[in-house]
């Protein structure tokens, strides 16, 4: 039997498509701070709207995608999840997403929800312009705080976001 075709829900579509004016990032850094990359679930406007309490069409339109440079993504052993490290390797890389406007109560409770798991650093990221190009901005990150050997290598098994939202954990926490 074939996998059923599951579509990314539309606000990630949305998030996917943003672009900001570098003036509208310096705004949103003024405004609320260092912008959090995310990697994983959180991507999903739904998701990390429930885990902010945050309504998930407001949070879409601070989404935008970047990219974390020297790092590498990795499949969580047993998880719908995955965790990333920092790699020896500086042209490795990790596609996502980076949220802009979270308040200190927003934050606080991305700080729980990856509690346990992750410790949250600084890093710089890269993201791209509407008025074209790239910026490097510093932004914050939940790094793998886990043992290494609880993650898959990424050339054996690489966290995707299709496989993702045809989990069992996409259904109970992303269509919330």
């Amino acid at each position: 039997m074939a996998d059923k075709t599951v579509l990314p829900p539309q606000a990630y579509t949305t998030v996917l498509s943003n672009r900001f004016t570098s003036e509208q990032i310096d705004a949103f850094i003024t405004s609320s701070g260092k912008p959090t990359f995310v990697y994983g679930s959180l991507m999903f406007p739904s998701i990390i709207g429930n885990v902010t309490q945050t309504r998930e069409n407001v949070i879409a339109n601070a989404m935008t995608r970047a990219v974390l440079l020297g790092h590498q993504r990795y499949a969580v052993i047993g998880a719908d999840f995955p965790a990333i490290m920092a790699s020896e390797d500086s042209t490795h890389s990790v596609e996502g997403i980076l949220v802009f406007g979270l308040n200190s109560e927003q934050r606080a409770r991305l700080d729980v929800f990856e509690s346990g798991l992750y410790t949250k650093e600084t890093v710089q990221i890269e993201v791209a312009l509407k008025e074209g190009g790239t910026r490097i901005i510093d932004g914050q990150v939940y790094i793998w705080g886990g043992d290494r050997d609880e993650l898959h290598e990424i050339e054996e098994s690489l966290w995707t976001v299709d496989s993702f939202i045809q989990s069992s954990s996409y259904e109970s926490w992303g269509s919330g």
